[in-house]
């Protein structure tokens, strides 16, 4: 099952104070891969920029879990990234068993938060 979840999380720059002049950012964010075993899930997410400015993750947040293996903060700027576009990796380490189906909430600090629909689709082998 091809898991097809998009958030565009759009930027106003007047909400935010910023100042005319201000180019108004967008980013783009898509799970490819979710992989999950009894507590853990492994995530694969691609992150489209747009607007010409320097982008900034400060973190992830779930519901019953955190993320272990993504140092935060981290900065993406468009000119560096591929097309604007950059490969994040990371593991989500759950309290509990991981759920089938959750929303993860990307924190791009001053740009702004939204959720982030995730649907693990496949077993990780090998691992119980």
């Amino acid at each position: 099952m091809k898991i097809l979840q998009l958030v565009f999380l759009l930027i106003l720059p007047g909400l935010l104070g910023a100042h005319e002049n201000h180019p108004m950012g967008k980013v783009e964010v898509e799970i490819t891969r979710a992989a999950y075993s009894n507590r853990s899930i492994d995530v694969e997410a691609h992150l489209y920029l747009n607007g010409g400015q320097t982008m900034q993750l400060d973190g992830i947040s779930v519901a019953g879990g955190e993320v272990v293996n993504l140092p935060f903060p981290l900065f993406f700027n468009s000119d560096g990234a591929r097309n604007g576009h950059v490969k994040v990796s990371f593991t989500l380490k759950f309290f509990d068993k991981a759920p089938h189906i959750f929303s993860a909430m990307f924190d791009f600090g001053p740009q702004g938060t939204g959720p982030v629909l995730i649907i693990p689709d496949q077993m990780m082998k090998g691992i119980h």
